[in-house]
């Protein structure tokens, strides 16, 4: 009983939190702000959270994690004849966490940023699959590895903001494709 209390507290925390991103800046937020909108208890929330950057930091690991997982999973299938099949089941899992994904997106604190958080697991995972690749390319492979983050992530910031388009996910894949021409 005690674990599904925790849960729903953080929950409950986390809720609130993110509906304050959505109406004002990160810095204007107070702990004592999460507490009466979440109808929390001052004590309570320090049992979970040191501050609201540990709140912060805990939550873009959280989805930092997740996002790994789908990606570390799925970068050879991603490289594949496959890829705007992939692009879309990694859509499909993201689209449950819309809400905070776009919102957490939008808070670049040094203790949490999860949009940077997001592109350094597709820039290690491009870097890792390149290092597999015996192929010369015309540009430097860093340039490869950035270009090939900056057109995931805005397939994913695209498509969570105005919904999925298997059109757009077939035109990522060929642009991917292209690259390796």
């Amino acid at each position: 009983m005690v674990e599904k209390r925790k849960f729903k507290t953080e929950r409950d925390i986390q809720t609130t939190f993110l509906n304050l991103l959505q109406q004002e800046p990160f810095y204007k937020i107070t702990v004592a702000e999460i507490c009466e909108k979440s109808l929390t208890g001052r004590s309570t929330f320090y049992n979970h959270y040191v501050d609201k950057y540990d709140l912060l930091e805990k939550m873009v690991t959280e989805y930092t994690q997740m996002f790994q997982g789908l990606i570390h999973e799925r970068i050879s299938q991603l490289m594949s004849d496959q890829g705007s099949k992939v692009l879309l089941d990694v859509y499909q899992q993201l689209v449950a966490h819309k809400h905070a994904i776009l919102t957490l997106f939008a808070v670049h604190e040094k203790e949490g940023d999860l949009q940077a958080s997001f592109e350094t697991v597709l820039r290690k995972e491009w870097t890792n699959y390149l290092a597999t690749v015996d192929q010369q390319f015309s540009v430097p492979r860093d340039f490869m590895i950035f270009l090939g983050t900056d057109v995931v992530m805005s397939f994913i910031r695209w498509s969570l903001t105005n919904e999925l388009d298997e059109n757009i996910a077939v035109f990522v894949d060929r642009f991917r494709k292209s690259m390796f021409e």
